[in-house]
């Protein structure tokens, strides 16, 4: 699946509609995407940690669920009304960090991005980059093991 550019009209998509409807009478529109862009930020950048960077501001499809629990999170912890964060919602949202921490550290697997760019400098060439240059790298390998 194609990495997906989420605007706040996408975003809002993912939240209950009584939650929208309060967040909406307390945050404008503007606000929602300065905040929509710092969470779109923090994914790509656990995505970076892999060597993985699609179009810029895209984010991979399995994070979806991950990008909306933190998305209402952050909405949630700025609006004046209290009874929309509850304890559900924080236990889903260190949920999705944690997903995110395992996605940086290569626990979890996804998708490659059309096209293909692998680090900060990407790739120039034709061909796709290997699944070694995007792996994690070896924490050690067989010559740190047998001492040579």
């Amino acid at each position: 699946m194609a990495w997906k550019i989420y605007t706040v009209s996408l975003a809002d998509h993912l939240l209950g509609p009584g939650e929208l409807d309060q967040i909406r009478k307390h945050l404008n529109e503007d606000f929602r995407a300065e905040i929509l862009e710092g969470v779109v930020a923090t994914v790509r950048g656990y995505c970076a940690a892999r060597g993985e960077l699609g179009e810029e501001g895209s984010v991979p499809p399995e994070c979806r669920h991950a990008l909306g629990s933190i998305y209402r999170y952050s909405l949630l912890s700025t609006t004046p009304v209290s009874n929309l964060m509850t304890d559900v919602r924080a236990r889903e949202y260190e949920t999705a960090c944690q997903f995110l921490r395992d996605i940086g550290s290569g626990k979890v697997g996804i998708s490659r991005p059309e096209p293909v760019v692998t680090g900060p400098e990407g790739l120039t060439g034709k061909t796709p980059a290997s699944p070694s240059i995007c792996a994690p790298p070896r924490l050690r390998d067989r010559r740190m093991l047998d001492g040579s």
